[in-house]
């Protein structure tokens, strides 16, 4: 009863809460927890300014009805006792219309913190992204803030800030306030003191924010004007904000003039609130005629609370389960739980968003603001069935996350056209609830408002003067039962049919392994090279990592390490082409050629080294080369462009099963959910129904990438997903499918591995995949980049092994290799970098690592020229292809970064934009780098028209 209670009362404003600090932590401040606490404390304590306002209205009223009834109550006690004075003051009570419960609105402020309070305390407490987070004399926000330590006692100083503030507080708020009231403000600021003075930092921190606000405010209703004050306060901070993002915050280029053009207008938007009252005020009284009065609001808005609770957190959750019962039946029985009490989540959840909360704040709301109230939810509830039924989007299959499996590029907004259409749509509901309700103001001039007076004739039957929009509102609430009755009994009827969902786990391992004939060769006796591309590797980490290991350092010896190294994009659809081309493939060479399509050029990217090594008579082998023919079919001669010969091997997946059960003692069937899916089926399927219940402009925005804005990390004690496993697998078993011969041939391997694309914690210290991680190592990263360290350190422990391997089969000596990346990675940190670094090294510094023949058990040693990974090629065909010239463009390859090279920000990321010759426009966005690329003085902004005429042949 207890967790229902939670659910319903404080959930909600929990959920409400983890969203607004996802927003403001991941998109407005960057990550800095700070900021982001002291504008969640602002909006919170903003939004709650009505409830606040309307508790101090009643306090007064409790005051001044106290203050008036002081001296007789005085007299009554002086001179009457026991049951004459009891019914004394009774009967005065009566006369004044004053009852002994309404004394507790002198303590509805107080408690209306209450379940803000434990809303606050649930979700900072336990919050992972404050693990570790320090912030000045703060080392670990999710822990006290022990800032000074006497004789072994830790002192917590962030608790009585707190308290201080809190007293001043109330000091100004209580001023000429009676004796008891004063009494109660400083006894409730010893009790947060006591409640909170162990509590983690961050909790601490956001409550003295709070305070720091109560201060402000207390101080506002003490002066005249003060919305006025409000006002320009408003503008000030909305200015620094607009500052802030414009001149201080670092944004993706790709995103620059996004997040600056937002920040503009809202500072404009909130400048411009006097304007906007004004024209409100002139449209809809002196032009449309709307006024917001209507005699039935209450029934209407308890109604309208209803659709929405029983549409949204009800019958959506019971239509996605109904889509496939037997795989939430089977999730739900994996977490000891059942289907229907899975489901019952949402809807609780739901009861507590759409109608305990609403029905709260409507009953505290003034008569005038109550019928808006109940326009605005009939509106929302009617345009949440709209936007389901009509406005659906179909965005094909769901995943079982809750994340639309959209193409690559494919947005949720479907196009400017598609937005107006469900813009006006929802308006024309809002003036259809409007005239439904009788809000139509009737005019004297006949041609006023002919619309809107006929629409109201039409809902307004004017001899009974009963509006449709109630029975209207009772139908779908008929509608929607009925339906979510329909989609329980499909449930239940498929369940019952269905097949157990009990996994044999003897069965399953009675199968046989996997075969895999497929080898990668290396000849004792000619020259091996090997190419391998781990996607996406952090160049940086790679020190951190054979700092970790030593025997990851010992199996790197004859290893250069380049530590300045520029990718040409953030991405691999154009970061990869250098990588294997060299410079004539990067986005602005590739641009100048008009008469080839992209996806050709890309093409032959991929074919330049094998088509090289195959007129010097090596044996080429390549491995899950990344966009073939951008994921077009292939040609049937495709690897004929390369000389033919070319043998294809598909290592990627075809590993996992035998690794699964080998080393896992199970089957990838049986394998642990990647993530904890009873905690993220709980918490998004609501989320999952509001974004199905919204307009197309917000879709993206609410859906997050399928994060719909949590802050919970639901793989944290989970496996890894099954792409980390599948490519962990394939590095895994390549000792097992490397076959070592006496050709005299040379043999040429690309081998292309994601493993270090696809973040997840593993088992430490050897980062493996375990069937349950109970150990990740020390965190000294911070946010996403420890899963992003687990699964580099996992790439080069397992290449170590190979290495190893080699070396134990004397091929070590005869093999050159190239390990390379097509580019860094965005949105996560190195412990020793600045803001500069992280921010925009770190997606663009690709790893480049080189062992040459014949470097046996030298040094690892490390060169800090600057670099490229199109410099990669130039390394795998030294002193093997004299003077090499690509096949395709029969151009000579060259080195082009003497003056430092533009590496390109703004493109997109997917095929399907690319359909043409060209990749880039005049404002195409670049940064021009050189030299160190670590130093900041050398990135500049440049746009491609900047420096186009000088490529030019």
């Amino acid at each position: 009863m207890s967790d229902v209670l939670f659910t319903i009362v404080i959930y909600p404003i929990k959920l409400l809460m983890e969203c607004a600090y996802a927003v403001l932590y991941v998109s407005v401040f960057k990550e800095n927890t700070v900021l982001a606490l002291a504008l969640l404390s602002a909006a919170v304590n903003t939004a709650c300014l009505p409830l606040y306002i309307k508790a101090e209205k009643l306090q007064e009223i409790e005051r001044k009805a106290q203050k008036r009834m002081t001296g007789t109550l005085a007299r009554i006690r002086k001179y009457f006792t026991g049951d004459e004075r009891w019914m004394l003051i009774t009967a005065y009570y009566r006369q004044n219309h004053y009852r002994p419960i309404y004394a507790l609105r002198s303590s509805l402020s107080l408690l209306l913190q209450i379940p803000f309070f434990i809303a606050a305390y649930s979700f900072l407490s336990h919050l992972a992204a404050l693990q570790g987070e320090r912030v000045l004399f703060i080392s670990d926000l999710s822990r006290p803030d022990a800032a000074f330590s006497i004789n072994g006692f830790s002192l917590n100083i962030l608790p009585i800030i707190m308290t201080l503030i809190n007293v001043i507080a109330g000091m100004i708020y209580s001023k000429g306030f009676p004796l008891k009231e004063k009494i109660q403000l400083y006894a409730m600021s010893a009790i947060f003191l006591v409640l909170l003075y162990n509590s983690p930092a961050a909790l601490v921190l956001y409550w003295t924010m709070n305070n720091l606000y109560s201060l402000a405010k207390n101080i506002l209703f003490k002066i005249k004007n003060p919305l006025r004050v409000v006002y320009f306060a408003g503008c000030a901070l909305c200015f620094a904000f607009m500052i802030y993002i414009c001149f201080i915050r670092y944004n993706f280029p790709m995103r620059a003039f996004r997040n600056k053009t937002v920040s503009i207008l809202v500072f404009l938007s909130f400048a411009c609130i006097p304007i906007y009252i004004r024209l409100a005020k002139y449209l809809f009284r002196k032009r449309l005629g709307l006024v917001l009065e209507i005699r039935n609001a209450d029934r209407i808005f308890i109604l309208s609370c209803t659709v929405l609770w029983l549409f949204t957190a009800c019958f959506i959750p019971l239509n996605t389960a109904a889509s496939d019962p037997a795989y939430f039946a089977q999730t739900a029985e994996a977490f000891g739980t059942s289907l229907f009490s899975l489901l019952s989540a949402p809807g609780i959840q739901g009861f507590g968003l759409f109608f305990f909360w609403p029905l709260c704040l409507y009953f505290l709301a003034p008569r005038r603001v109550r019928s808006t109230l109940a326009i605005l939810s009939a509106t929302v509830s009617i345009c949440a069935l709209l936007n389901f039924f009509v406005f659906d989007g179909n965005y094909g299959i769901v995943s079982q996350t809750l994340s639309f499996r959209l193409p690559d590029g494919v947005y949720m907004h479907k196009g400017a056209f598609a937005q107006l259409i469900n813009i006006a749509a929802c308006f024309s509901v809002f003036v259809l609830m409007h005239a439904g309700a009788g809000g139509i103001k009737s005019s004297a001039d006949p041609q006023k408002h002919s619309i809107f007076r006929a629409v109201s004739r039409f809902c307004t039957d004017s001899k009974s003067n009963n509006k449709i929009l109630s029975p209207l509102l009772t139908l779908c609430v008929i509608s929607v039962c009925a339906l979510s009755v329909m989609k329980t009994a499909s449930i239940y009827e498929s369940l019952s049919s269905g097949p157990s969902l009990t996994v044999n786990k003897q069965t399953a391992q009675s199968n046989p392994l996997d075969s895999f004939s497929q080898k990668i060769t290396l000849s004792k006796t000619g020259k091996n090279v090997l190419f391998i591309m781990l996607d996406g590797a952090i160049n940086s980490y790679f020190p951190l990592i054979a700092k970790e290991r030593a025997d990851v350092a010992t199996a790197f010896q004859g290893f250069a390490y380049y530590p300045n190294t520029i990718s040409f994009f953030r991405r691999t659809l154009l970061g990869a082409p250098p990588l294997f081309g060299g410079y004539e493939y990067s986005t602005y060479n590739m641009n100048k050629r008009a008469d080839v399509s992209m996806r050709e050029k890309h093409n032959e990217a991929l074919l330049l080294m094998p088509a090289l090594f195959r007129e010097q008579g090596f044996d080429v082998t390549v491995s899950n080369l990344p966009y073939i023919n951008y994921y077009q079919p292939m040609e049937a001669d495709f690897y004929d462009k390369a000389g033919g010969g070319v043998a294809d091997i598909e290592i990627i997946g075809k590993l996992t099963d035998k690794f699964m059960r080998e080393r896992l003692n199970m089957g990838i069937e049986e394998y642990a959910e990647p993530i904890n899916m009873d905690g993220l089926l709980r918490r998004n399927l609501l989320l999952f129904a509001v974004v199905k219940t919204s307009i197309f402009s917000v879709r993206d925005f609410l859906y997050q990438n399928g994060k719909y804005w949590g802050m919970t990390d639901f793989t944290e004690n989970a496996g890894a997903p099954r792409s980390t496993l599948d490519n962990y697998a394939a590095l895994f078993y390549l000792p097992e499918i490397t076959a070592v011969t006496d050709s005299q041939n040379g043999a040429f391997t690309i081998l292309v591995n994601d493993l270090t694309h696809e973040p997840a914690y593993l088992q430490y210290p050897n980062y493996e995949p375990a069937e349950s991680v109970t150990e990740r190592g020390a965190n000294f990263f911070g946010n996403d980049s420890f899963k992003y360290y687990h699964v580099n350190a996992a790439g080069y422990i397992l290449l170590a092994k190979w290495f190893e391997f080699m070396r134990e089969n004397n091929v070590w000596n005869n093999t050159r290799i190239i390990i390379a990346s097509d580019h860094g990675d965005s949105g996560i940190t190195h412990p020793d970098f600045s803001s500069f670094q992280n921010n925009h090294v770190l997606p663009y510094s690709p790893i480049l690592l080189v062992k040459d023949f014949d470097a046996g058990e030298t040094p690892f040693q490390t060169d800090s020229a600057f670099m490229t990974n199109a410099d990669a090629p130039f390394f795998a065909l030294k002193d093997l292809v004299e003077n090499p010239v690509n096949p395709f463009t029969k151009k000579p390859l060259a080195a082009e970064k003497k003056n430092g090279v533009y590496i390109f920000t703004g493109g997109w990321t997917n095929t399907s934009y690319y359909r043409g010759a060209s990749c880039l426009d005049p404002d195409s966005r670049f940064y021009y780098v050189h030299d160190d690329i670590y130093d900041e003085k050398n990135w500049s902004e440049a746009r491609y028209r900047d420096f186009a005429a000088a490529l030019q042949d």
